[in-house]
This record gives structure tokens, C-alpha cells and sequence, in this order.
């Protein structure tokens, strides 16, 4: 099974100059924990929940609800997201997929393809996949 089979093809980015508690909200409404950021159609680098949560204020700091908020409001992902993205293309089998997030410890990789952001494959995406072709050698023996 290949990855752009698998993939999530309608996928939420973010731009490099927008806003930490922009790409906070979308995170939220979307129920995601990845972002890709991409400048056109390239991609130029990925925000995380992590990095949202290390980009925070510490929960004793002395900054007032207001200052957080101006924080977050005014300082751009390019600030504290990941440049130097590992990625794949839609070609790729699902097991060097999965292979690929365990060993970078990482939640996902953006697929893409011709220079082009087109998809991303999370930890999910790839357990699907192993249910998948579980179920489908299952059906097999059945037969």
C-alpha cells in the first residue's frame, strides 16, 4: 500500500508570518497536532503542538492573561516552527512510512510531490494502514 493511498489529502497549513495563536486556533477547531508550513505551494516547515507548548510562556510566569495573549498574537510561526522537515512522496510504501516516523520520533510526514505540499501521513494514518492490510489477509485465510 502506498502512502498516497493512505494520506490526508485536504490538509490545514499554515504561512511562515502568521501569528502563534493563529495556527493555535486552527490546531484546536481542526483537532490536529501538525501543521505544515508552506509559502505557496512549497513547503518550508512544520509547527507542532510541541512547539506551540515550548513557545509558551511558562504556567508561573509573571505575564498577565493580556501579555500572553500579545504574545501570541504577534510572534510568527517562523519564530519556533521546524525548517528542516523530513518528508516523503506519495510513492513511498506505508511501511518505510512507518518505518520513517519511528525512527525520526516523529507524528507525521508531509507528503509531497514535484516540489509540491500534497498530503501528510500521521501516526494514525499508518495504523490504518496495519488494520488494513490485517483485515484484508484475515478476509484471505477466510476464503
Amino acid at each position: 500500500m502506498q502512502v498516497g493511498a493512505m494520506m490526508q489529502k485536504q490538509i490545514v497549513t499554515a504561512t511562515p508570518d502568521m501569528p502563534l495563536a493563529d495556527v493555535q486556533r486552527l490546531m484546536q477547531e481542526h483537532h490536529i497536532r501538525h501543521v505544515p508550513v508552506v509559502s505557496g505551494k512549497r513547503l518550508v516547515g512544520i509547527i507542532t503542538d510541541r512547539d506551540l507548548r515550548e513557545a509558551s510562556p511558562s504556567p508561573a510566569t509573571t505575564l498577565t492573561r493580556g501579555e500572553i495573549a500579545y504574545q501570541m498574537a504577534t510572534t510568527p510561526i517562523k519564530q519556533c516552527m521546524t525548517k528542516d522537515v523530513v518528508w516523503i512522496g506519495p510513492d513511498i510504501d506505508m511501511v518505510q512510512a512507518t518505518r520513517l516516523l519511528l525512527q525520526r520520533q516523529c507524528g507525521c510526514l508531509p507528503v509531497v510531490d514535484n516540489g509540491a505540499l500534497v498530503g501528510i501521513i500521521t501516526e494514525l494514518d499508518c495504523l490504518r494502514a496495519f488494520l488494513d492490510s490485517t483485515s484484508d489477509s484475515q478476509n484471505e485465510d477466510r476464503q
